[in-house]
């Protein structure tokens, strides 16, 4: 059978098998003597307020409007190693990676980067290379 757009052949249904099989890939180990993670996520949480202006909400008697985009995201990675944040579109990955390379500050939880508390280097205008 090909794929009616492109004429190239659709995998068998043989080889599927052996793709679910395979399973995931196993993390590759951490370099000798690395023992603290390069990039580490301490319970991030970001959470944004999309309420209507001040005046607006006191006229109408409504309260304030969060958005929790992140909240309590954990993770750690060693030098050599990938992670891959995957969801449903609007569960927050980009908010996270935004948090990461200091887009935006978290609203709670602390981001580390060679063990140093990298917001707090980015608020002093830091390098960390």
């Amino acid at each position: 059978m090909t794929s009616p757009r492109f004429g190239a052949p659709w995998p068998s249904a043989a080889l599927q098998p052996a793709l679910i099989d395979a399973g995931p890939a196993q993390p590759a180990a951490a370099p000798a003597g690395a023992t603290q993670p390069l990039v580490q996520a301490e319970a991030l949480a970001r959470t944004f307020d999309v309420s209507p202006p001040l005046l607006n909400r006191l006229l109408e008697g409504k309260p304030r409007q969060l958005l929790h985009a992140v909240d309590e995201a954990s993770f750690s990675i060693q030098a050599g190693q990938t992670l891959a944040l995957v969801g449903e579109s609007g569960c927050g990955k980009s908010t996270v990676a935004r948090v990461l390379v200091g887009l935006y500050q978290p609203t709670r939880g602390r981001f580390l980067f060679k063990g140093q508390d990298a917001h707090a280097a980015f608020q002093r205008g830091l390098r960390l290379a």
